[in-house]
Order: structure tokens, then C-alpha cells, then sequence
């Protein structure tokens, strides 16, 4: 049996969201428990037989409700983890149906990875996993380069049983200044090598970026400055998961190896090229044969 935790805010994806938990279920041809975790509903309710939809706090975005969702599955099934049915948990956000969309590529992608992360024994968190190529930080003196994107990932059983939470409260230890002319977030308790990685966070939010930079990359002010904030927390904790998972000897799978649509273009490609050079084979044939003639 699979479960999903998934995050939204507000009900506006819930029908798709629900549809696409369901259709990566029904490819992985396994039972599942979804639980929708929202911070503006007010309400724990059953939105079908093994559907739960429950409320939550907005402190730290996302991750936030994942916790809740964490929790929850804990004061339900507090032996789920040992459970012989259990095979895994999927964890995702409202962002699989906005700007990181599925296609039938990537929804298959992620089905195999999943079906690779199944079978493995070693503690396995698979995603889109994405590298910090400048300044990446240190949490506990150890260096994050690469990390898992948090919109849709995947633990596997063994690797749920290191996910002992989706919070570290050190992430509030933050410098910040918020008024008409001095804006500013910074010092972050929960890294080590500050100074870099704080500018590396800035670019990517807020600071004058031509190219690397986040979709809904902003200038900082004072009205924004709440919703960067938590952003800033967010990204932060999406770093320090996969790094204290690895931590503790888990590992994580790049969803990326399982992209066929990948190796398609490699090959549609790697024919173009081949086509090209047979054509330019025959051009200079025919260029011979004709300079030949006329000799």
C-alpha cells in the first residue's frame, strides 16, 4: 500500500490533485490512503473512503502541512512503518499542477522510479534531484551540492523510517529587517557558511538575477516581505531534508535516470545526426564524380 501526504493551498487544484495521486496509484497498481492537508481549511473531514482531507498551520508553507500530514498518519497507524502492507509515501504540493506540470513522459518516469525506489533495501528518497552549483551550504559541517526538488518526491519504506520530521525549528533563528527603506532577510541558524549561501537564497528570491532564479522571482519590500520570508524558510528546509537524509545513510535517486523522454531525444537526435551525415556523404560523392567528369 501506498500513502500520499499532499499539500495545497486553498481547494482550487484539490480535483486534479486527487485525480493525479489516484492515476499514479492505479500505474503502480497499489492500494493507497490519501490525505490533502490545506492551512485554510478549518476542518479535519472524509472526502471518500480513503481520502482524508485535514487542516493545518501556514508557519513554515508546505512543509508545515506535510508535518501535520506526518503526524496525522502517526496518531492513526502508529505501527504504519512496520506494517507488511506498507511500501511507501509520496509527497507533493500544489506546484505539480501549476508551473512543474505532468506529461506522459514524466508521469511514467516517476512510476518507474517509484517501482525502483519499492524494491530497493536501503533507505531511498527519489525525486528531481537538482544541484546547488554556488555556495552550497553546510548544515552539521556537511555540504549540501544536491538535494531532492520538493513539489512530488517519494520515500520508500526502510527511508521513511529516518523521516522523523519535515521541520527543524533552528530555521527561525533569522535576521530580518521589514520597513519603507530597509528590507532584509538573512542569518539563518540552521547553516554554517552564512555569508554565501545567504546571497546565493537572495538571488534566487529577490536580488537582481538575469538567468538561475525562482518562477516567481521579486524584488523585496515591505509588502512582500512575509511571503518571502516563509519562502526563504521553505527552501532552506527542502536543502537540509535531503541532506540529513543522507545524513543517516539514506540515499537519494534521481528521477531523471527513468526519463524516457530523455533517452527519446538522445536517439531522435542521435538519428538527425546520422541522416545528416549520410546526406553530406552522398553531397561529396556526387561533387567527386562530378569534378571527375569534367576532368
Amino acid at each position: 500500500m501506498i500513502y500520499f501526504i499532499h499539500s495545497q493551498f486553498g481547494s482550487k487544484f484539490q480535483k486534479s490533485s486527487i485525480n493525479l495521486l489516484i492515476k499514479i496509484a492505479k500505474k503502480l497498481k497499489k492500494k493507497f490512503k490519501i490525505i490533502i492537508i490545506d492551512h485554510l481549511s478549518k476542518n479535519n473531514f472524509q472526502l471518500a473512503d480513503n481520502i482524508n482531507s485535514i487542516s493545518s498551520n501556514h508557519e513554515y508553507r508546505e512543509f508545515s502541512n506535510w508535518e501535520s500530514g506526518l503526524i496525522y498518519l502517526r496518531d492513526k497507524k502508529p505501527n504504519l512503518y512496520n506494517s507488511q502492507q506498507f511500501e511507501g509515501l509520496v509527497v507533493s504540493n500544489d506546484s505539480v499542477l501549476q508551473h512543474r506540470p505532468f506529461d506522459i513522459a514524466k508521469l511514467d518516469s516517476f512510476i518507474e522510479g517509484v517501482k525502483s525506489s519499492i524494491s530497493q533495501k536501503i533507505p531511498t528518497l527519489f525525486g528531481d534531484v537538482s544541484e546547488i552549483k554556488s555556495s552550497p551550504p553546510y548544515f552539521n559541517e556537511s555540504r549540501v551540492s544536491k538535494y531532492v526538488s520538493t513539489y512530488i518526491f517519494f520515500f520508500n519504506k526502510t527511508g521513511c523510517k529516518l523521516l522523523k520530521s519535515f521541520i527543524n525549528k533552528n530555521v527561525n533563528k533569522i535576521f530580518c529587517k521589514n520597513n519603507e527603506n530597509n528590507s532584509v532577510l538573512s542569518n539563518i541558524g540552521l547553516v554554517n557558511n552564512s555569508k554565501n549561501y545567504y546571497q546565493y537564497l537572495e538571488r534566487w528570491l529577490y536580488k537582481k538575477n538575469l538567468s538561475d532564479k525562482w518562477y516567481l522571482h521579486q524584488a523585496l519590500n515591505h509588502k512582500n516581505f512575509d511571503f518571502l520570508k516563509l519562502k526563504f524558510k521553505s527552501i532552506v528546509l527542502e536543502h537540509y531534508l535531503s541532506q540529513s537524509f543522507v545524513e543517516k545513510k539514506g540515499v537519494l535517486l534521481d528521477w531523471n535516470k527513468f526519463y524516457k523522454r530523455d533517452a527519446f531525444y538522445y536517439k531522435i537526435n542521435f538519428y538527425i545526426k546520422t541522416i545528416n551525415y549520410e546526406i553530406f556523404s552522398i553531397y561529396k560523392y556526387i561533387l567527386f564524380k562530378f569534378f571527375n567528369y569534367f576532368k
